[in-house]
């Protein structure tokens, strides 16, 4: 995800599966312990503020129906896609937390 003009939009990039390139110039699936392997882009999209709907913290009964609602897609979702979800989110904890780190040095 980019973020631009200080949250005046973001361009989020949205993965499919692990592919690598054969020597005959095809595009395989594969797993991601290939160490040729890298990750299909399906789709980028630009977001714009108004088209976001954050959750805040004194919306507590909305954020619980958010994690019930997360919780029944997990239940549902491919494993690769589990795992995207969780690399995006490993990815959005740190840079999360670097920002504060910066914002405070």
């Amino acid at each position: 995800m980019e973020i631009f003009k200080d949250g005046a939009a973001y361009l989020v990039e949205l993965f499919g599966g692990w592919l690598k390139l054969t020597t005959e110039g095809d595009m395989i699936e594969t797993s991601q312990d290939d160490p040729e392997a890298f990750r299909d882009t399906i789709d980028v999209e630009t977001l714009y503020p108004h088209q976001i709907n954050p959750i805040n913290a004194p919306q507590q009964s909305d954020k619980q129906k958010v994690k019930q609602q997360l919780l029944a897609l997990l239940e549902i979702l491919p494993e690769e896609s589990i795992l995207q979800v969780k690399d995006f989110t490993d990815f959005s904890i740190t840079r999360n937390t670097s920002r504060r780190i910066d914002s405070t040095s």
